[in-house]
């Protein structure tokens, strides 16, 4: 709750049934600037819950869902040098 409120921008990084089922919650306590990002696994679902409740005030922004590569383990891990 506190945690909302002077944020500019709030990150959404839970499951997606969690992340839907907050949406009410930081749309109502969020500031009328801040933006509203995920990184959900799919789009379509929260983007159009998003729509009910982010009319006004903060706004949402789907975010993308893919963070890394597109493969797995240890095998596929990238060298920093």
């Amino acid at each position: 709750d506190g945690a909302l409120r002077g944020a500019d921008l709030i990150y959404i990084a839970l499951p997606i049934g969690v992340s839907i089922d907050l949406l009410p919650t930081i749309a109502a306590k969020a500031d009328s600037d801040a933006l509203v990002t995920d990184a959900c696994s799919t789009k379509t679902t929260i983007a159009k819950v998003a729509d009910n409740y982010f009319q006004r005030g903060a706004r949402f922004l789907g975010g993308h869902p893919m963070a890394g590569k597109e493969t797995t383990g240890v095998e596929s891990r990238r060298r920093r040098d």
